[in-house]
Order: C-alpha cells, then sequence, then structure tokens
C-alpha cells in the first residue's frame, strides 16, 4: 500500500512543487532554468513522496494488526 501511494503522491505533487520552487527561487525573465531549481523540484518531490508513502504503510500496518487481534 505505501509503494502505491508513493507514486501517486509523487505523480501529483510534480507541478505543485515545480511551483513552489519557482517561488522560492525565481528565475529571471529570459533566462534559462538553473540546475539548481530541478534539483530542488526533484528533491522536494522525492521526499515528500517517500514521506507520505511511510505513513501510509504504517497506517496500513496499524490496521492490520488491529484487524489480527479482533
Amino acid at each position: 500500500m505505501g509503494i502505491s501511494t508513493a507514486s501517486l503522491a509523487a505523480s501529483a505533487l510534480t507541478e505543485q512543487a515545480e511551483g513552489i520552487v519557482k517561488s522560492i527561487l525565481p528565475v529571471p525573465a529570459n533566462q534559462p532554468t538553473p540546475a539548481l531549481n530541478h534539483w530542488t523540484n526533484f528533491s522536494l518531490t522525492f521526499g515528500l513522496s517517500v514521506l507520505i508513502g511511510i505513513v501510509s504503510a504504517v497506517i496500513t500496518g496499524i490496521v492490520l494488526d488491529i484487524g489480527r487481534k479482533r
């Protein structure tokens, strides 16, 4: 469950992360996007999707553990 949730989060967060990075690290008009912006976008998307996947896996484990105890 955690892997599927993480992949869904990554696909949904990609555009959101790009907007966040553009607001934090603006690029002047007629200038190429620096590599730092690309790496920051990747890092933000990757980190959040892994975090969401871990939280989802923990919640699934807790629910399954509660179900076994019944």
